[in-house]
């Protein structure tokens, strides 16, 4: 989605909403290491300092509230942005384009809303705007071996280097997986539910995640 829409150059903007998703993680990461900028769009929650520091803290330029996100002096303080990524559809989408270059384009993966794509016609007609869409599993079938080999070793070098942290977790034991299936359906949650198979892989996995918790804070 980073690569294949549009030629980013440094200093270029990406507008994103669901940007706390695992996906909306991810691209806040691969864009800081690419030197290009963010706007990331996140729902109002009771955790919403939290959020934004956390995002912040793996590069985030930017991050409002979608009802922040509609006050016309903040849209005005931020800067356009050349490519957006879409997860949500709906309405949301219809604000997203506000922020958005001539020419730029929209690339929807989701439609967490399960509304339809709502792009107001002023968009097309007087800013050009392109719509995409992208699924994964095309993409895989689309490209070569090798392509997709290469995609894998770019995103394994940023892990190497630090630039790059898979999603926060909540580990549950496997014996304890209603428990989690309940979990993952509550909003405003940042952790994916992870099972674990046994009690001596449970206190591994909380000691590794204490670690990466003290690293964050320092």
């Amino acid at each position: 989605m980073l690569y294949d829409f549009v030629g980013l150059r440094k200093n270029d903007v990406i507008v994103q909403n669901a940007a706390n998703s695992a996906v909306g993680q991810a691209v806040i990461q691969i864009a800081a290491a690419n030197n290009w900028r963010t706007v990331n769009i996140i729902r109002d929650r009771p955790n919403k300092a939290d959020t934004v520091q956390f995002l912040s803290s793996l590069g985030a330029t930017h991050v409002i509230t979608d009802a922040d996100f509609k006050r016309k002096e903040v849209l005005q303080s931020l800067p356009k942005a050349q490519l957006g990524l879409n997860a949500v559809s709906g309405k949301a989408v219809a604000d997203m384009v506000k922020l958005m270059n001539d020419r730029s384009t929209l690339v929807t993966y989701g439609g967490m809303s399960k509304q339809p794509l709502l792009i107001p016609t002023t968009a097309l007609i007087f800013k050009d705007i392109i719509c995409c869409g992208f699924w994964v599993s095309r993409w895989n079938d689309e490209n070569s071996t090798e392509e997709r080999i290469e995609m894998l070793d770019s995103l394994t070098s940023l892990i190497k280097d630090g630039k790059l942290k898979p999603p926060q977790v909540e580990p549950v034991l496997l014996k304890d997986f209603k428990q989690a299936i309940q979990r993952s359906q509550e909003g405003f949650s940042n952790r994916k539910q992870l099972l674990v198979m046994d009690e001596q892989i449970m206190t591994t996995v909380q000691q590794e995640i204490e670690a990466n918790r003290l690293r964050y804070l320092h």
